[in-house]
């Protein structure tokens, strides 16, 4: 008896951390520390209606239980609301496909020195265009096999995790630097179609470890999203550094006017690779143009990153 009274101790406990949890996520527009919550919205959504259903089935012994679970599913249903928007429907498309086209999403963790999953996973889905992050020098050599197939390339190497790099069958490719901090560099891409040129936007915002960095990076997402609107056949990819339920990255949304390619379903948990399923965490977004048709988003395998990458079809 007193084995169970402990175990339902520790559950109600958890409980209870999940209600600060929840508090702080609805305030995580205020502060990165506080954001950090928000980004398990999705985890806190489970649990609670978990909790719930257990509460109910233990009302009998504890008659406070009803209450305890009513208490649940709302905090579940708080949680919940930063979920939902992102399982509504796309804007219905109404552009006819016609030529298909691949774009690879991909940070490929500078400290991974094993290029070769990567090397074969470009080989087998050979997509259209490549979007690399945190490629130093050594990265780049491992990668220049690359220019047999797609001559069309671009890169800064960088030691600090944020080197980029680009490859296209065709076009133009260069980097871009914005006005964050860390001129952390943009790789873009522009291909020629038959409706017009398409361009690729690869980006990847600094992580939020402090409040400087926070701001940092939601100042660039701003900067990127302005960048971003209003411009036909338009594709943003990258490490965002932030999941699709927080301030920072609905703004994007609204003030670039592009579709997040993940909606009418949760998004791909693309980081960290290494954890269980539960506990990983949307970083790495795809967004495009309404003059564009969505055709198919995937997380691709593990190729050694701390991050999946991700794998766009489109037509124009």
């Amino acid at each position: 008896m007193k084995r169970q009274l402990s175990l339902s101790g520790l559950v109600d406990a958890a409980a209870f951390t999940g209600v600060w949890m929840t508090l702080a996520a609805c305030l995580g527009s205020l502060d990165w520390t506080l954001e950090i919550f928000t980004h398990v919205t999705p985890q806190l959504t489970v649990c609670f209606l978990g909790y719930g259903f257990y509460r109910l089935f233990t009302a009998k012994r504890r008659p406070r239980g009803i209450w305890f679970a009513a208490g649940a599913f709302a905090l579940g249903a708080v949680n919940a609301a930063f979920v939902a928007p992102r399982l509504s429907p796309p804007p219905r498309n109404d552009v006819p496909a016609r030529q298909p086209l691949r774009v690879l999403q991909a940070n490929v963790l500078t400290g991974n020195r094993d290029a070769t999953r990567l090397l074969k996973l470009i080989e087998t889905e050979s997509p259209d265009v490549i979007l690399l992050q945190e490629t130093d020098e050594s990265w780049l050599e491992r990668l220049a096999p690359l220019t047999n197939r797609y001559p069309v390339a671009a890169s800064e190497a960088r030691t600090d995790n944020f080197g980029a790099a680009a490859f296209a069958k065709t076009g133009k490719a260069e980097i871009l630097h914005f006005h964050d901090a860390e001129q952390s560099p943009c790789a873009r891409v522009v291909i020629p179609t038959a409706a017009g040129p398409v361009t690729f936007l690869g980006i990847h915002p600094l992580a939020p470890g402090n409040r400087e960095d926070w701001q940092g990076r939601n100042e660039l997402l701003g900067e990127i999203a302005r960048f971003a609107a209003g411009k036909p056949r338009f594709i943003v990819m990258g490490d965002f550094n932030t999941t699709p339920y927080t301030h920072g990255y609905r703004a994007f949304e609204r003030v670039s006017g592009l579709i997040d390619a993940n909606l009418g379903r949760l998004p791909f948990p693309t980081w960290h690779a290494g954890f269980p399923f539960f506990l990983r965490i949307p970083l790495d977004h795809c967004l495009y143009s309404r003059d564009l048709r969505a055709i198919d988003l995937r997380r691709g395998p593990p190729t050694g990153s701390d991050h999946f990458p991700l794998m766009f079809d489109f037509s124009i």
